[in-house]
């Protein structure tokens, strides 16, 4: 009968063990389901995240191209100004210089040769 009572015992034992194992392995599958599911949400995270930080790279790099655009353009009219301003100035003197010539040239042709000073 002890024996009996021993086979019983052990059968338990072992059924208690087996139920264990079996309650460990559903952790471990929870575990790693868990974990897959953390890792994917963390993945898609990562690439939100990533993306955000690329549109926002490419408007500031947008936005930079445009300031700098517009300062190129800036910067060409204020040139083009300085060009025309100094094209008239050197216009305006050379129309008194041409002016100054052809007043001396008439004087010279007007003034009689013995009153020239040469």
């Amino acid at each position: 009968m002890l024996l009996c009572g021993i086979n019983v015992g052990m059968q338990e034992t072992v059924d208690n063990v087996l139920k264990e194992e079996e309650r460990a392995r559903e952790a471990v599958r929870n575990a790693r389901e868990e974990a897959s599911e953390k890792t994917q949400k963390a993945e898609e995270e990562s690439s939100r995240i990533v993306e955000d930080a690329r549109r926002e790279a490419q408007d500031r790099i947008r936005e930079m191209q445009s300031q700098a655009q517009q300062k190129a353009q800036e910067e060409f009219e204020a040139a083009r100004k300085r060009a025309q301003e100094e094209a008239e100035e050197l216009q305006r003197k050379k129309a008194e210089r041409i002016e100054t010539i052809a007043d001396e040239v008439v004087e010279y042709l007007t003034t009689p040769a013995y009153q020239r000073e040469e």
